[in-house]
């Protein structure tokens, strides 16, 4: 083909020099029924146009060669020495090659590009999205001898990729309108590695970056609301000590962390440095803080007693399969084997976690439903909104609404959850003030009953002193009479009888 510029900021590549024959003809020394062979079995051109949006590269339009000892070098293939070595991919009857290749060997794959755009020379070829391979290395020739090599692929630093976007390892291509051109692309085989599990798919420049503006737009929005709602409510669990609130935020913060990186924008300033599945760990976080959540919003310690200790078992699995999926992250980040039943085992337990935590939180909510403790009606209505958007996110993948229907129901589920929670405060509040009138009504009636009992015990003193004075009276007026009747019968005595008698 011929050359085109290469100054393009967006990518970035090296150069190898060829030597190429000089009468331009590409020479082979196979027999002619191998020739015969590659008639017969011909690969299929991927057609390059205008409107290219994600085309999906099909059997026979993709050929692959073995290279078990990593020696092949680019010039082999552009001399054209290999052509009749490489085999085309049937993914309807995979070769066995491709199921389970040998750790460390190296596969080349060759593409062959027809554009038949009329304005479009700047394609993405696109291995499919977060791949477990650590490197790609897509190789171009020019008619001048200039082969252009980029990079790609998990190991490869951010800087140093091909396309720096959402974690993605695009490798572009360039070719002139009305032109075509052959591609190889190189890749090695690690542990982990399925290449029955690699596709391709190829889309022009411009739909790449469209794409990529109204992805960020939609994401830009969905973080900004998130942020307002943790910034909202900070204060307010600062100001009333709300666990609630606590879990809520934390909720809000685990599920923002999960699609930063389910869409790859921290993969734009680190490299993947682990297979493991950082999804899955992140999602534990999230599904903790979920029932963490919803045990404090509903009030089950008190509520439902029953299931409250069943929501604190689930807790503590969540919390195993989170230590699980932390461990393997580590070990597999620092190169350690992890056997395979220990994943399978690390996924079924996100599984079960995902599945038993919206059903442990949702039924809870119901039976308060019936009982009409009116947070536990938004509780339901918010998980429905999340529910709604995960099913349609599977049900309607290849429009715009599915895929982010997801992000739409977490949005609706946490303004749900907010309108519960200012409910439940509402609620809190009013049962705080009427227990506080009831205390007061409580302690008026004790202080009336204390003022009572006081005016009755100081009757009752008056009374019993009122009893005593005029006891003590009587006794004194009883003590004159008889004293009266003592002298009187003396001085009579002293008349009657004569002195000296007495």
């Amino acid at each position: 083909m011929h050359g085109t510029s290469a100054g393009n900021t967006f990518c970035k590549y090296n150069y190898i020099y060829i030597q190429k024959p000089a009468n331009g003809m590409r020479t082979s020394f196979f027999p002619i029924f191998l020739l015969t062979v590659q008639l017969v079995v011909a690969q299929n051109p991927i057609i390059l146009s205008d409107y290219l949006q994600q085309e999906a590269i099909t059997d026979f339009q993709l050929f692959y060669l073995e290279d078990e000892t990593c020696t092949i070098e680019p010039s082999d293939l552009f001399s054209g020495e290999l052509d009749l070595v490489f085999r085309p991919v049937d993914f309807a009857d995979p070769d066995p090659f491709l199921s389970d290749p040998g750790t460390g060997s190296c596969i080349w794959f060759r593409f062959f590009f027809v554009n038949r755009s009329t304005r479009q020379f700047s394609f993405h070829l696109q291995p499919g999205h977060f791949t477990d391979f650590e490197e790609f290395r897509l190789y171009q020739d020019y008619d001048n001898g200039l082969v252009t090599v980029r990079k790609s692929g998990n190991h490869i630093s951010p800087g140093s990729k091909d396309v720096n976007m959402g974690g993605s390892d695009d490798l572009r291509l360039y070719i002139p309108p009305g032109e075509s051109d052959t591609l190889y692309l190189w890749t090695r085989i690690s542990e982990g590695n399925r290449l029955s599990e690699l596709t391709f798919s190829v889309s022009t420049h411009e739909n790449v970056l469209q794409k990529d503006r109204s992805k960020r737009l939609v994401f830009g929005i969905f973080v900004g609301i998130m942020l307002i709602m943790v910034l909202y409510h900070i204060p307010l669990y600062v100001k009333g000590r709300e666990t609630s609130y606590l879990y809520y935020i934390m909720y809000i913060l685990a599920f923002l962390l999960f699609f930063i990186n389910k869409e790859g924008y921290i993969y734009e300033i680190t490299p993947h440095f682990t297979t493991a599945p950082i999804n899955t760990f992140l999602l534990e976080i999230f599904l903790l803080f979920f029932l963490l959540f919803g045990r404090s919003y509903l009030d089950t310690r008190n509520t439902l007693q029953s299931w409250d200790t069943i929501l604190q078992i689930a807790v503590w699995f969540t919390v195993g399969g989170l230590i699980l999926a932390f461990s393997i992250i580590i070990l597999q980040g620092i190169g350690i084997f992890v056997p395979f039943y220990i994943q399978l085992g690390g996924l079924a337990i996100n599984i079960a976690s995902s599945i038993g935590s919206l059903f442990l939180a949702i039924v809870p909510a119901m039976l308060l439903t019936r009982e009409n403790f009116q947070p536990a009606r938004y509780f339901l209505f918010a998980n429905l909104f999340l529910i709604l958007g995960i099913a349609m996110n599977y049900a309607l993948k290849d429009y715009f609404l599915g895929k982010h229907s997801l992000e739409l129901g977490l949005t609706l589920q946490i303004l749900a959850f907010s309108i519960g929670l200012s409910e439940r405060i509402d609620l809190l509040k009013r049962s705080r003030e009427v227990a506080q009138r009831r205390i007061i009504d409580q302690l008026r009636e004790n202080a009336a009953l204390k003022d009572k009992v006081t005016r009755e015990l100081e009757d009752k003193v008056r009374e019993r002193t009122y009893e005593i004075q005029a006891q003590k009276e009587h006794i004194e007026k009883q003590n004159k009479e008889i004293k009266y009747s003592f002298d009187y019968a003396k001085k009579i005595q002293n008349t009657v009888l004569p002195r000296h008698e007495v």
